[in-house]
């Protein structure tokens, strides 16, 4: 048998077997996680609006964003 086809009979099965679950778990995570970071970023985006528009005593671009952002 030749290195390449032991390789991809033996060896390359034996691997996925042993690496899917921890790559799935990181998948979940990294979904997890870019979530949370979107929900806090849009709290954050939605304070530094207010602090903006509270001094500039105005409506902007901020203000069409603000409307869009909980429109949806």
């Amino acid at each position: 048998m030749t290195f390449g086809l032991a390789m991809r009979r033996i060896v390359l099965p034996q691997a996925a077997k042993v690496i899917i679950p921890p790559l799935g778990n990181e998948f979940n995570n990294m979904m997890k996680t870019t979530t949370l970071m979107t929900v806090i970023s849009a709290g954050e985006l939605l304070y530094a609006y207010e602090q903006i528009n509270a001094q500039l005593f105005k409506l902007s671009s901020f203000t069409w964003t603000r409307r869009f952002i909980t429109w949806r």
